[in-house]
């Protein structure tokens, strides 16, 4: 089903981003904490950005992991509901 495998791969480079945004921020604040960048407006609106995207992307990847949960592993959850063949005629 091509809806699930956009899911999956959206997850999956979701993930990637979170990696990397977060270590965005990692790099900010250990070069703020080593005195190398001064803990200026500059630097502390980029590590409030880097996790600001974090959390976005967090929360959209575990949108995509409780849809895929719905869906089952074969896509969409099926009704247990069954009609059966009357048995007036």
């Amino acid at each position: 089903m091509a809806g699930t495998q956009f899911l999956r791969t959206f997850g999956s480079r979701s993930s990637e981003v979170i990696e990397e945004t977060d270590e965005a921020a990692y790099w900010i604040e250990l070069l703020v904490d080593a005195k190398i960048v001064q803990p200026a407006a500059a630097s502390r609106a980029l590590w409030k950005e880097a996790d600001e995207l974090t959390r976005i992307f967090v929360s959209s990847r575990e949108t995509v992991r409780r849809r895929l949960r719905k869906r089952g592993p074969k896509g969409p959850r099926q009704s247990q509901i069954t009609n059966h063949k009357s048995q007036i005629d």
